[in-house]
């Protein structure tokens, strides 16, 4: 049998992609980790991990199967804390606004949970650009949003607290070059073609870092498709910066998909959840239980 606690092994284990790393944070023994792993491949007859050189990778079965463990962690921790700090009878209408990758990449599963959890809270979604959401939190249009907060201006009119940072890595097709090194300098990378995305400020994010760096990478393509990106990256292409948080490993045409580390620091994405100072009692107990909802779902990559 899977347990929950077989689906947080098997989650530490893909994060950390090594068992001796995995243990230590989990403060239990390698062979218990080991065990889990099996366990769970035994049970669902399916070859989820694979050891190399590097340490531990996923197959595209692992990757499935990681997605449904998150969901169901994910939900188990909701119930355990949510049930101490917020009324379930609470009734209420919120417009959220979402910026275009955090309603396609991230805000699904919370949505989904809030919802099942809180039935008397209607939910309106909204998306919208950065500047659309911060004027509208302002007027009163929208009582929260969710975007990129490392980008907000209007920091004097709008409160916000960070709940995911999602660093940048490069992605590249499964036999690279650049595989056979541990990281790479943003030098080699502005030599190779590079695909750039657009959405949601990204392109504002890479000319800063490009350009403290003093460098002009080879731009081949530009586009808002970040499902488009992946396909070209995994096609050999050309090679992408993006944030793990919209990586998946394969693309839509079962190719896979490889991401290195940067030598140079490259800005996060900082998804926050955002009001406004001024009309914060409007919506107050819906508002305050969502806000509190997000904040213990609250994860750093």
């Amino acid at each position: 049998m899977i347990s929950y606690k077989h689906m947080e092994y098997f989650i530490e284990v893909a994060q950390s992609k090594q068992i001796l790393k995995a243990s230590e944070k989990l403060n239990v023994s390698q062979s218990t980790i080991t065990m889990a792993m099996k366990t769970i491949e035994d049970k669902i007859n399916s070859k989820l991990l694979l050891r190399n050189s590097k340490g531990i990778e996923l197959t595209y079965e692992g990757f499935l199967f990681l997605e449904h463990a998150k969901r169901i962690v994910f939900s188990m921790n909701q119930m355990i804390n949510i049930s101490d700090t917020s009324n379930f009878d609470t009734k209420g209408e919120l417009n959220i606004a979402l910026s275009f990758t955090i309603s396609g990449y991230f805000f699904a599963n919370y949505y989904a949970e809030f919802t099942k959890n809180f039935p008397n809270i209607k939910i309106n979604i909204i998306e919208a650009s950065r500047n659309e959401i911060e004027k509208g939190l302002i007027d009163g249009t929208y009582d929260l949003g969710l975007f990129n907060v490392a980008l907000l201006e209007h920091k004097d009119e709008l409160n916000y607290e960070t709940i995911l940072k999602s660093s940048r890595k490069l992605w590249v097709c499964n036999n690279h070059k650049f595989l056979k090194k541990r990281s790479i300098s943003l030098e080699e990378i502005s030599k190779e073609n590079n695909i750039m995305i657009t959405v949601d400020e990204a392109n504002k994010i890479s000319n800063t870092y490009w350009e403290k760096n003093s460098l002009i990478p080879n731009i081949v393509y530009k586009t808002n498709s970040i499902e488009a990106i992946r396909s070209m990256v995994a096609n050999g292409s050309g090679v992408a910066i993006l944030a793990d948080m919209v990586y998946r490993p394969w693309s839509l045409e079962s190719k896979k998909v490889e991401k290195i580390n940067i030598i140079e620091e490259i800005p996060n994405i900082e998804v926050g959840i955002v009001w406004s100072k001024l009309n914060n009692k409007i919506n107050n107990n819906a508002k305050n239980i969502f806000k509190k909802f997000m904040k213990l779902s609250k994860l750093i990559d």
